[in-house]
């Protein structure tokens, strides 16, 4: 079975607005995994440098439902980033404050100023 292969990217972009598609150049296999084949098609462009590779046309309804279907785990994903970033707040506040207390304890050494500019 041959491919439809398309002269740029940007002759690709334009036949996948006019038909209702997207155009997939990045992570086709992840793509290909997620879709049955009959919801996409492989399709070869000639990039600006004159190699041809591979990508998908994939239906705009298709992956919006494909879209949908992960936001729970984008969410969780988000939880999971806000959480790591309270956790390093509180990192970096605890180890201030033991900064501040090794110093009140030795005191400024060898003359150098209590104040921390």
């Amino acid at each position: 079975m041959s491919r439809r292969e398309f002269t740029s990217q940007k002759a690709l972009q334009d036949h996948a607005e006019q038909t209702g598609k997207v155009c997939v150049m990045e992570g086709i296999a992840l793509r290909q995994r997620q879709l049955s084949p009959d919801q996409y098609e492989i399709v070869d462009v000639r990039t600006s440098r004159g190699v041809l590779r591979p990508a998908l046309l994939i239906p705009k309804a298709v992956l919006k439902a494909l879209w949908e279907a992960e936001a729970p785990f984008r969410e969780a994903l988000g939880i999971k980033r806000e959480f790591r970033g309270y956790a390093q707040a509180c990192r970096g506040h605890k180890r201030r404050r033991n900064e501040e207390m090794m110093l009140s304890r030795c005191g400024p050494k060898n003359g150098q100023s209590s104040h921390r500019g």
